[in-house]
């Protein structure tokens, strides 16, 4: 929801419907570290998860890819201040989103 071109309290809903039984085990994301422009996100998953910035204060989205060896760990840095939509998801599609408001990086 935007409000005046700014974005308001979210509330995300995951619907799945597959023709066979998955497992319903929703990944969970968190925010493990965060400072001005600066955000390390962790996901609790029984299986891989492909990191992502849903949205951005400008309208930006893209893949985040881990790095070192912790594939359900992410730092993302930002030049821009705002609420940024991120959300980390499994391959048969389930997914936890979290929005993050970020401060500008001083």
């Amino acid at each position: 929801v935007a409000n005046r071109g700014r974005w308001s309290s979210l509330d995300c809903m995951s619907v799945f419907i597959a023709p066979e039984e998955v497992p319903a085990t929703f990944p969970r994301l968190t925010v493990v570290e965060s400072g001005a422009g600066r955000v390390v996100l962790e996901a609790q998953s029984e299986s891989p998860v492909t990191f992502s910035l849903v949205s951005g204060p400008a309208g930006e989205s893209k893949v985040l890819t881990p790095e070192g060896d912790n594939p359900l760990r992410v730092e993302y840095r930002s030049e821009g201040r705002g609420l940024h939509l991120f959300a980390a998801t499994q391959a048969s599609g389930l997914a936890d989103w979290l929005a993050v408001a970020m401060e500008d990086p001083g």
